[in-house]
């Protein structure tokens, strides 16, 4: 019995609390990448929503200014609206006020999505001339 007890203290192992003390640095360490890649999401989806607007401010831009192109005459007035295709949860508005120049219009172009990003829109503001 004596000699098992001699071979048994001879052999190297963990103890219980160096496996527990391993087990948790392990757990924090695993806890700090996993909220590293929840936040690399939310920028992520955050650029998406910045890429999206800004795509969507440059073409109804382009749409008023063919617009104006095809019709000289055509009344540039207040307007809101939804966009259709994949950006069906966009929605824009376009508000037109006199400038400190008399000869030019300003208008503001504002995209927004309230499903995607709430409280968060973007604004693109151009100058016509006044007719």
């Amino acid at each position: 019995m004596q000699n098992y007890n001699a071979k048994f203290k001879s052999l190297s192992a963990f103890t219980l609390i160096e496996v527990i003390l391993a087990v948790s640095i392990l757990a924090f360490g695993l806890i700090g990448v996993v909220k590293a890649y929840i936040v690399s999401v939310d920028a992520l989806e955050v650029s998406q929503y910045i890429i999206d607007t800004t795509y969507l401010l440059n073409e109804k831009l382009a749409e008023i200014e063919q617009e104006i192109i095809e019709e000289p005459q055509y009344f540039l007035d207040n307007s809101e609206g939804k966009f259709e295709g994949g950006y069906r949860n966009f929605k824009w508005v376009v508000t037109v006020s006199d400038s400190v120049n008399e000869d030019l219009k300003e208008v503001k172009i504002t995209v927004f999505s309230e499903q995607i990003q709430p409280g968060r829109e973007e604004s693109l503001v151009c100058y016509v001339e006044n007719k």
